[in-house]
Parts: structure tokens; sequence; C-alpha cells
């Protein structure tokens, strides 16, 4: 579709120039669903059709959850051309590279809640209280949090470690402490 045409075809909708002007960085349906007000499934399906229309494209199709879309050369000048008529100001599509698969992996629901919730390290319990308390409307087990956890170790992420304690308490190791040249954390049985 010619780039008039395409914009044409945008413009028909309401919801879909919303989408459309309101793409500031890769995100996935659920996260524009939420910033632009527009219901999920209504979100998700104009998403596919502007994947059909080339203006889109998913970052991680490999995905089945967590699917990451941003524009494509042709949906940054439709984007440009909407936002010079609504008088919204001219965004700056330079990204850093980033690994958008395991974004996209990490943005899934309860993997989010847990790293929006770490603050200090904390038992599972704690993390759920925590993460409960931010979105009254999570539903999440510490066994998640562990699960969440062992996720996060098996793909290399983050500085933390599972004890040997029965508690199975979450903890920065000391040597990463140390590399930040911060106090170590007192280990049982010591003062």
């Amino acid at each position: 579709m010619p780039s008039s045409r395409t914009y044409q075809w945008v413009t028909q909708s309401k919801r879909w120039t919303t989408i459309l002007a309101g793409l500031e960085q890769p995100s996935t349906a659920k996260q524009i669903s939420q910033r632009t007000e527009i219901s999920l499934d209504c979100c998700s399906y104009v998403l596919a059709e502007m994947v059909r229309a080339g203006l889109v494209q998913c970052l991680n199709p490999q995905a089945r959850q967590g699917r990451l879309y941003w524009l494509t050369e042709r949906g940054k000048q439709n984007q440009r051309r909407l936002r010079r008529i609504l008088r919204w100001p001219r965004l700056n599509h330079d990204l850093p590279v980033v690994d958008w698969s395991l974004y996209g992996w990490i943005c899934f629901r309860h993997r989010a809640a847990v790293i929006q919730a770490l603050s200090e390290p904390m038992q599972p319990a704690t993390i759920r209280r925590k993460a409960r308390s931010q979105n009254p409307g999570l539903r999440m087990s510490a066994n998640n949090v562990r699960d969440v956890i062992r996720l996060f170790l098996g793909r290399g992420i983050g500085p933390w470690r599972l004890s040997a304690s029965p508690a199975l308490c979450i903890a920065f190791p000391n040597a990463y402490l140390d590399s930040l040249g911060l106090p170590r954390l007192a280990t049982r049985g010591t003062a």
C-alpha cells in the first residue's frame, strides 16, 4: 500500500490512530492497551492488522507471550505525519541495542512484578506481598515468586542467588556487593 493510502487507511479509525501515534517505544499489546485505554482484544486485533499492512513488526515473533511490537520505516513515516497533524511533539526513535526477546520475556506479568518489587534481598513471601501492594489485582503465590527467580537464574538474569537455607531466601552474592563497593550481607551464625 502506498504511504498516502496507508495513512488514509489508518486515520479511518480512532483506535488505529491512537495506537500508531502513541507507540513511543517497543511495547507489548498489554502495555499499549494500558497506555491508550483501548481494550486488550481490540489492541491485539489492531496490531495484527498493522503488522499485515507493514506499519508495525513483531520484534520477538517466536514468543507466545509478551510479544513486542515496534514501527517499521513505513510506520515511522505515518506516525510522524499523524503526530504533526495532531500537533503532538515529534519522537526520537533512536533506541538502544537490546535483546528484545529477553525484554519481552521479562514483560510477562509475574516476571515484571517480581523485578519491580525487588529493591533489596527479600524472602519470596515478602516479594509477593510487595508486588501485590503495588498491583492489588495481581494473583501470585510465594511459590510463583520462587519459580520466577529460578527462571531468571536459568537465563542468567540478576545477581540473585538462592541460598541453601530451608527458607530459600533470596540475596545478593557478596562478590557482587563487593564489586559495587557495598557492605557484605551477614550470614547466619555471624555477628
